[in-house]
């Protein structure tokens, strides 16, 4: 330790290298995303998509890695500041693994919500191309989801403790990761709605859960982005043709009653 600053010099360059190796692998999985989204924007999709020229077909194992390097870009970011502080690693002289631990087991519980999404977009294609009606479904999941944000499911989630009982860092990581999933997989559930490869509504998401994560008594985001699903549901409601502007999307052609 460096008696005149205090501050131990093997353990400040554990936590550099922790926050580069953090920060690199989250840049390496938005690149990937990203590529995936110019490549495959025809075919993974939501509901206000279903006009693409091409309906989703990919096989289940291409579709996991894509879903997997997702997850990994967009909560990763969420959960880099927690795996830095002592309590999560819990195995001492161990901090990178203790770190890898704590990230794989997080990412696991988002990562089998893969197989939900899967089916949800499969089913999906089964109702292309878009009507009035495939529209207002959406219209009725953005409202639900910003219900849910008032609920005391979301309120239970939110004050829960993250590391309470964890035995190993992959534990913690595990509980961590169910705890977003609790309080966070209805606002998930958006990404089905407006495109699951839409970059700027899956940068809002990133923000929104890692915001919720680190502020969890700050009711005014909780608040706002009920309001705002909420409001953006009843207006898909009233004016079905509104969802491809609100997800951003581009279509040809024009949406049947």
């Amino acid at each position: 330790m460096n008696v005149a600053t205090g501050v131990d010099p093997g353990a400040r360059r554990a936590t550099i290298t922790t926050r580069v190796g953090l920060v690199a692998v989250a840049g390496v999985a938005w690149w990937a995303t990203i590529h995936d989204a110019r490549t495959m924007s025809s075919m993974v999709q939501g509901i206000a998509t279903l006009d693409a020229p091409m309906r989703f077909d990919l096989a289940p194992l291409t579709f996991m890695r894509m879903w997997v390097t997702m997850m990994t870009a967009m909560m990763l970011p969420t959960i880099a500041p927690e795996v830095l502080r002592p309590a999560v690693l819990c195995q001492p002289g161990r901090s990178g693994v203790a770190v890898v631990g704590f990230s794989a087991g997080y990412l696991a519980v988002w990562a089998s919500t893969g197989l939900a999404a899967f089916v949800a977009l499969t089913g999906l294609g089964h109702f292309a191309p878009a009507t009035r009606w495939t529209n207002r479904a959406g219209g009725v999941v953005l409202i639900l989801a910003g219900a849910h944000q008032f609920t005391l499911w979301k309120a239970t989630w939110l004050r829960a403790d993250a590391t309470t009982g964890a035995a190993t860092s992959v534990t913690a990581g595990l509980w961590r990761g169910l705890r977003c999933l609790g309080r966070g997989w209805v606002l998930m559930a958006v990404l089905v709605v407006v495109g699951v490869m839409n970059l700027a509504w899956m940068a809002t998401l990133t923000v929104v859960h890692a915001t919720e994560t680190h502020r969890p008594h700050r009711a005014s985001l909780t608040v706002m982005v009920g309001v705002t699903l909420a409001g953006l549901g009843v207006a898909v409601l009233l004016a079905p043709d509104l969802l491809a502007s609100i997800a951003l999307a581009h279509r040809t052609t024009g949406i049947p009653a």
